[in-house]
């Protein structure tokens, strides 16, 4: 008895899933089927735009198609590298192919296409701007992109009152936290996927915040690549809500003048130190 078949088997390609942005692939899978069983499952790889891989060299470097053998099982194949061969920011594509017991070939190949991507998001804030924080600013604002990549995942800030010591972690509600990785906190306004794009976040209220008091924000910023790419910015503010204060000590008050005469005084500040002190003279009943 014999078995008549002259239907060609099938692939399939599990990983890398299509239109995936990878920052550590190690191995592919997939997987077969026939109606009589298949006999060799074999690969190729081609970066997209160049040249095929090579086994041999473990590198981009062979003629396309550079075929060679699936691993594992024929129903469920793997494939591991020795090393990763991917280069950042370039494109690969996968494809697989078998062939049956009754020699039929697979000819319309399966395929999957992928992106490695390495690269760290960054962090830009532009609010609060230099090193200070004042009663205004009630909301930290910035940037974030990860251009070229897989766009942004989230963006996170931990807020401590005491330059990063342990149990001074905004939690919410209190400088109370352990530490910075269980104290993050979601922003606002990004954009799930975008390249670029805005954030916000609304700093704790003005009672718990004192002034004269260096704060230090940390901004984590994470991308949808798998496993993720994430990179934490650092920075520190000084707190200050209160206002300087200014005295004129020359001339005295309600004294006369004859002659040139120098206007002399002194400033202070609880917070962060005055940086201008202005002046002005007006003549009673008229313009200044």
């Amino acid at each position: 008895t014999f078995t008549y078949d002259n239907t060609a088997p099938e692939t399939s390609v599990s990983t890398p899933v299509a239109g995936r942005y990878y920052s550590a692939l190690g191995s592919l899978s997939g997987g077969s089927s026939d109606a009589v069983g298949v006999s060799t499952i074999t690969l190729f790889i081609q970066e997209v735009g160049g040249s095929c891989y090579n086994q041999t060299s473990n590198a981009f470097d062979g003629t396309c198609p550079s075929t060679f053998a699936a691993q594992g099982s024929t129903a469920s194949w793997t494939y591991t590298f020795a090393s990763e061969p991917w280069q950042p920011t370039k494109q690969y594509i996968v494809y697989s192919s078998a062939t049956d017991r009754s020699w039929n070939r697979q000819t319309a190949l399966s395929s999957a296409t992928f992106y490695y991507d390495v690269g760290q998001p960054t962090v830009t804030v532009f609010s609060p701007a230099g090193s200070y924080m004042n009663l205004s600013n009630k909301a930290s604002t910035g940037t974030v992109q990860d251009n070229p990549g897989a766009g942004i995942s989230n963006v996170e800030i931990a807020f401590s009152s005491a330059g990063g010591a342990n149990n001074t972690w905004w939690t919410g509600s209190a400088f109370t936290g352990a530490d910075a990785a269980s104290n993050y906190r979601s922003t606002t306004s990004y954009t799930a996927g975008a390249v670029i794009s805005t954030w916000g976040w609304l700093r704790p209220g003005d009672s718990y915040m004192e002034t004269g008091k260096s704060y230090r924000m940390k901004v984590k910023a994470t991308d949808l690549t798998y496993p993720p790419n994430s990179k934490t910015f650092d920075y520190t503010f000084m707190y200050d809500s209160a206002p300087p204060l200014t005295l004129i000590t020359a001339p005295a008050n309600g004294t006369d003048k004859g002659a040139a005469f120098d206007i002399t005084g002194s400033s202070s500040d609880f917070g962060v130190g005055v940086s201008t002190v202005w002046v002005s003279v007006q003549q009673l009943g008229g313009a200044n």
